[in-house]
């Protein structure tokens, strides 16, 4: 079962790596700002790279993370510049 990505939170996934709490809470305070998905990322991101050993599928996933969390960022940046 995955988790949110939160530091010491342990409830269930819910969406964008948060759970119904932190997601809830984010989307009131504000919505899903740039560093908001940026910083959920490099937490699965360092949650997955902690594996001992991590293997090909778990490196393509955190490239694929990695990825999309700065496309996101480039995108926000630029509706923010409108």
């Amino acid at each position: 079962m995955k988790t949110c990505t939160i530091e010491g939170c342990t409830r269930a996934h819910l969406a964008r790596g948060l759970c119904r709490l932190h997601y809830d809470r984010i989307r009131q305070n504000g919505g899903f700002t740039a560093r908001h998905v940026l910083v959920a990322a490099l937490e699965r991101i360092a949650s997955m790279a902690s594996d001992a050993a991590p293997n090909p599928t778990t490196l393509h996933n955190i490239a694929t993370i990695a990825r999309s969390a700065v496309e996101r960022v480039a995108i926000s940046e630029t509706q923010e510049g409108k």
